[in-house]
Order: C-alpha cells, then sequence, then structure tokens
C-alpha cells in the first residue's frame, strides 16, 4: 500500500474505471478546477502502479507548478481535493447502478410536478425491470417496496373518487407493506444469522439474543413469509446457530438454499455458503466426524461453483482447511493435486506461507516427518498466525517420534511465543492454543505418572479427556483426541 488514500484507491480501480473517471473529471459538471484535471492526467499515465518514486509531493509540485516554490500544504489539499472526486465518482457509480431506485426518484419528481403521463411510463418501465430481475433476494423486495411506494404517490395524479383509484391504491398499498416487511426482516434474519455464527464460533452465548427473538417472533407470526426462498434460507441459517445441536435447521437450510441458490445474487449466494461452512467448521471442530465428509463436500461445491474464490483468489484459511479435511480423510493423492492446482490461485500476500504449510502439513499426516521438517526449516513464514501453526507441526512431529527433549524445548519456546503475542492475536486463540499445550504436557506426562507414581492409566486418561471436552475452545482438539486413543491402546483401556 501507498502513503496516500488516493493512490491506494486509484490502484484497484479496473482499466475501465480508470476511463470513466477520466470522463468524469473533465466534464464541467463534476469538476471545474483544471488543477485537479492535470493531476488526473499525470497519475493516470502510472496505473495501476502509484509506488513510484516521481508521484512524491515534491514531484507532483514541480510537474503541477513548475515555476513556482513547493508548498506543502498546498500540494496536500490539491490530492485531498482530487480524493474528495475519486470517492464521488465511486458514490455516483454505485448510484447507477441502482436503477430501479433512480425511476422511483424520477417519478417521485413526475408526481410532484403533475407530469402524469411520464409517470405512469416510468412505473411501467420500473415494473418490467423488476419482472424480469434474476434475484429474489433483499434488494429485489427493497426495490418492489420503492416502485409500489411510488405508485401510491403517482395515484394521487388519479381521480380519488373513481373505484379504480381505491382499488389501485389498496393493491399497492398491500404491496408496499408486504415489500417493506419481507425487505426488513430480511436485512435483520442476515444481519442476525451473522450475528449468531460470530456468537458460536467466539463463544458468546447470549450475543444477540434480542436480536433472535425478534425476528423469530415475527417469522412465526407470519409463516407465509417463509415461501420466500430468500427468507427460508436465512431463517434456518438463524435457527442453525441457536441450536446448533439440532441439525434439522441445517438440512432444512441445505435443502433450500441448494434449490435456490440461482434466484440469490452472488454475493448473497457466497455469503450464506460461508455460514454453512462456518457451522460445519463448528460440528467438525466439536468432534463430529461426519462433518469432515459434509464440509469436503461443501468446499468442492465452492470449488466447482466459483463461491469460494473471492476476486478471484482462494482465502489462505480456506485453502488450509482443505489440506487438513484431506488429510483428515485419508485423501492424500487428491490434497496433492489440490495443492498444485491451485496454489498460484492463493490471495496475494499469503500465498508462500500457506503453500509451504500444507505441503509440510500433507507429509506429516503421510507421517513423511522428514520431509515435513525440511520444508518447515527451510521455509521463512510472515504471517504471526502460520508462525504459531509451524511451531504446533513441529511440536507433533516431535511427539510422534518420542524426541521428547526436543518436544518439551518446543512446548516451552511456544508458549514463550504466543504469549509475546497478545496485542497481535485474539484471546480466543490464544486460550485454544494455551489448552492445547496444558492438554499435550497432560498427555506426555502420562508414562511417568504410571511407572514413578504408580497411577492408574485409566484415571489420569479419563482426566485428561474430561478437560478436553470441557474446554470452551482448543486447538488441534482432532490430534489430541487421536493421542488418547494411542495411549488407550497401549493400556488396554476400553472407556
Amino acid at each position: 500500500m501507498s502513503n496516500f488514500k488516493l493512490f491506494d484507491i486509484l490502484s484497484v480501480f479496473s482499466e475501465n474505471q480508470i476511463s470513466q473517471f477520466g470522463k468524469f473529471i473533465c466534464s464541467p459538471y463534476f469538476n471545474q478546477n483544471q488543477t485537479l484535471i492535470s493531476l488526473w492526467e499525470y497519475l493516470s499515465t502510472f496505473h495501476p502502479n502509484y509506488d513510484n518514486p516521481l508521484l512524491v509531493s515534491d514531484k507532483l509540485w514541480s510537474y503541477l507548478f513548475p515555476n513556482r516554490s513547493f508548498d506543502d500544504s498546498e500540494i496536500r489539499r490539491i490530492r485531498s481535493s482530487l480524493l474528495k472526486k475519486v470517492e464521488k465518482f465511486i458514490a455516483i457509480s454505485r448510484l447507477e447502478e441502482q436503477k430501479i431506485l433512480l425511476q422511483s426518484e424520477v417519478m417521485h419528481f413526475y408526481t410532484e410536478n403533475l407530469l402524469k403521463k411520464h409517470a405512469k411510463s416510468t412505473l411501467e418501465t420500473a415494473k418490467k425491470a423488476l419482472d424480469t430481475s434474476p434475484h429474489q433476494n433483499q434488494q429485489y423486495y427493497h426495490n418492489q417496496y420503492l416502485i409500489n411506494y411510488a405508485a401510491t404517490s403517482y395515484l394521487s395524479l388519479e381521480d380519488y373518487r373513481s373505484k379504480k383509484f381505491h382499488d389501485l391504491m389498496d393493491d399497492y398499498m398491500d404491496a408496499t407493506s408486504y415489500n417493506l416487511d419481507v425487505s426488513f426482516l430480511l436485512k435483520k434474519l442476515e444481519l442476525a444469522s451473522s450475528i449468531a455464527s460470530y456468537g458460536q464460533i467466539f463463544g458468546i452465548s447470549d450475543f444477540g439474543n434480542s436480536i433472535f427473538k425478534d425476528v423469530i417472533d415475527f417469522v412465526e407470526y407470519k409463516k407465509e413469509v417463509l415461501n420466500v426462498p430468500s427468507v427460508a434460507i436465512y431463517y434456518y441459517a438463524l435457527l442453525m446457530f441457536i441450536h446448533i445441536n439440532k441439525e434439522t435447521s441445517y438440512q432444512k437450510f441445505r435443502q433450500v438454499f441448494d434449490k435456490s441458490i440461482e434466484k440469490i445474487s452472488t454475493s448473497e449466494a457466497i455469503m450464506l455458503y460461508n455460514l454453512a461452512k462456518n457451522y460445519c467448521i463448528l460440528k467438525s471442530n466439536g468432534g463430529e466426524p461426519k462433518y469432515y465428509e459434509e464440509l469436503l463436500d461443501l468446499y468442492d461445491m465452492g470449488i466447482k461453483s466459483g463461491l469460494l474464490y473471492v476476486t478471484g483468489y482462494l482465502r489462505s484459511a480456506d485453502f488450509k482447511n482443505i489440506v487438513t479435511l484431506g488429510t483428515r480423510l485419508g485423501k492424500f493423492e487428491w490434497v496433492e493435486q489440490f495443492i498444485l492446482t491451485n496454489q498460484n490461485r492463493l490471495e496475494e500476500g499469503s500465498d508462500a506461507d500457506v503453500f509451504r504449510y500444507c505441503t509440510a502439513y500433507l507429509y506429516f499426516c503421510k507421517n513423511e516427518y522428514d520431509e515435513a521438517k525440511i520444508v518447515l526449516r527451510e521455509s521463512t513464514f510472515k504471517d504471526i498466525f502460520f508462525k504459531v501453526d509451524v511451531r504446533k507441526l513441529l511440536l507433533k512431529i516431535a511427539y510422534e517420534e518420542n524426541e521428547v527433549a526436543v518436544r518439551d524445548d518446543l512446548i516451552n519456546a511456544l508458549r514463550r511465543f504466543i504469549s509475546s503475542k497478545k496485542g497481535l492475536i485474539s484471546e480466543n486463540h490464544l486460550e485454544a492454543n494455551r489448552n492445547f499445550l496444558n492438554i499435550l504436557s497432560d498427555l506426555c506426562k502420562i508414562e511417568e505418572k504410571v511407572t514413578i507414581k504408580a497411577k492408574s492409566p485409566l484415571q489420569i486418561i479419563k482426566n485428561i479427556l474430561k478437560k478436553i471436552n470441557s474446554a470452551s475452545t482448543l486447538a488441534e482438539k482432532t490430534w489430541l483426541l487421536e493421542q488418547i486413543d494411542c495411549q488407550k491402546k497401549k493400556y488396554n483401556i476400553n472407556l
């Protein structure tokens, strides 16, 4: 990123946006400052790289005012003025995409100025546009509300004594009320399901309870709204997080989502897809193996449909989760192919970290520990969370290979590392890793307690299991449970 907000925004503009902004800034209606036009024409020659040394303040000044002494405050003001024009262009461009909003405003203008014929024509045009809308989402119902509300104003131009006036007014009022209800409900459901998901992920049990009750009561009172696919999807999404152990809500969610995906916008589909993904992650992290397959199926769906690729790239967390799931299910060849196929689709900045870690993790899961250690020790990781994960992976390798001294050193080193990063890592993440280290330390002491202190292996393992199951958040839970199973076999224990 550059040192200036203006340059950061321009750097993400497409070629078409650059071209359109050029027309915008040169239009006397939007700008009459020739200096801003000159600055823009100069900047546009560098697109999309605005880190060029020729764009520092004194160089810009020399270009704009070759015969004047440098004035830092003035060049700042000019840059700020151009930034405001850029932001205005962004706002207007987005408004122009909202055709129905624009038509409803035009209708209000015609009505206010008694232009009945033009108001009627605009109303008909807007209705046709809505009839051909491919997505019946929150925006669709909001647009229906806008047009129906504008239509009630248009009817004020009709003879209010006629039967036609009253019949149409009743129809438009009913439609206005219904569409406003659905539009508002969808916004509330979208917010509520996101809050419920957030609450489950971060273990906040009373987060958003009031909004949950409001929307659930409304849907229960007006059950016909469940006939709207978008309402049903978000409603079941909310229920599946509120009642996370009742799987029927998730099943209903998937049924409606899979059936109605073509009726919702891409951005909405991505959001709903992520809610389903979060639910399955929570269930699988909670020790329910059947959700491993379900989650991998969701990831496969996301790859094939493109929902998993944000702005054309694959998020590092998703890439890592896919590798983790695939290896957990023993699909090593599939995982290897996935890594090779998608390494170039990783989001820029974290691609090297993700690729190296996932390659090492695959080696680890195949019990090829030497290869995993080579990859990890020959790599430099930038992301703090991958630095934690790398240390945990090396620690798990040391445990698996029974390298006691290395293992104990790595436990202590990881404790110090995460403690030193308190300001950079969330408390939830810190707690999950602390719990992992505490439980792993207990696992490491089982043999000592049994052989030297003559304690019952059954009771020791029961106590560790109790810690695992009672932990509000726990990193590497599946792996820890696998180690418990190994200890149970070692001491011939059945629980």
